[in-house]
């Protein structure tokens, strides 16, 4: 691999035996083997699971785990919604509501704070990975324009003042960019995966809060209407009609309202929040882009 640094048993056979064996059983079979399926209510796990759930890393980074749905509805003009997998149970909505309600829910949150950190309390882990994977691709994503540095300069000096043999740079600069790929293609798994989390949490919350809204109003708001007796003079009675008809013009008119509020949130503000998902691109991407090539092109 390098010029400079050689095993000390480099004619030593077993040495690559060793490292053949070691590379099959510490890299190939962890990561191409079925995981076990973790329910996330122990007591009332799934029957059917997703076969996300129990997809090897190889098979879920390389999505391979969707070839024989595709296969199935290659044979299907349109494929009918019984032949689709179940729902994992971590995505189901009253699961993600339950977990969600302490931290999104206003009426059993402990303390009055932005929905954006409860957000990030609901999603750290997943936003954890999400800078992983958007710091492996923009560091693959530098490493073939250093290859190709490398090569180049190789060619114009020979082997003089190398450090890294050749072969090593062209297989970086050809292995980077499918890294790079599979990072991003994580990024937008991640990234999609807690949008649609997102969107069908605060849905059924806001939902939730304007029953309660609903029932609030209907229980400070309701009377029973009277029936005026013959005692009564007419100019009363005209005057009562009034009276009562008033505030049911102002009823509905607040229902109008409440409704046009649940659809704006449901429809403007829920997108909005969906939208910002991806802030980490400017946080965490951009010092990145601006720090990585300092550091491999310093005469630069």
């Amino acid at each position: 691999m390098t010029y400079i640094l050689t095993p000390v048993d480099e004619h030593a056979w077993f040495l690559w035996v060793q490292i053949s064996i070691s590379y099959i059983v510490g890299a190939i079979i962890p990561i191409t083997m079925p995981r076990r399926y973790t329910p996330v209510d122990p007591l009332n796990p799934s029957k059917d699971n997703n076969p996300e759930q129990t997809a090897s890393w190889f098979f879920l980074f390389t999505y391979t785990f969707m070839d024989p749905l595709i296969w199935k509805a290659a044979n299907y003009e349109h494929l009918p919604y019984e032949e689709l997998p179940p729902l994992a149970d971590y995505d189901r909505s009253e699961y993600l509501v339950d977990k969600s309600k302490g931290l999104l829910d206003p009426f059993f949150r402990k303390k009055k704070t932005h929905i954006f950190w409860g957000l990030m309390k609901l999603y750290c882990s997943e936003y954890a990975r999400l800078t992983i994977a958007l710091s492996t691709m923009l560091l693959a994503g530098f490493i073939p324009p250093v290859a190709m540095n490398k090569i180049l300069h190789y060619l114009e000096t020979g082997d003089s003042d190398a450090y890294f043999r050749p072969w090593m740079w062209v297989g970086a600069f050809f292995v980077a960019p499918n890294i790079a790929a599979l990072a991003y293609q994580y990024y937008i798994y991640i990234a999609t995966w807690t949008l649609v989390r997102t969107e069908a949490i605060l849905t059924q919350l806001v939902f939730d809060h304007s029953l309660r809204i609903r029932m609030k109003e209907d229980v400070a708001g309701g009377s029973v209407p009277s029936t005026p007796t013959s005692s009564r003079p007419q100019s009363v009675l005209v005057a009562a009609e009034e009276v009562h008809v008033e505030p049911a013009k102002e009823s509905v008119r607040s229902g109008e309202n409440l409704v046009g509020r649940i659809n704006n949130y449901v429809g403007t503000d829920l997108g909005n929040i969906g939208e910002g998902r991806d802030f980490l691109l400017i946080i965490v991407g951009s010092p990145l882009r601006f720090t990585i090539p300092n550091e491999l092109f310093p005469a630069a």
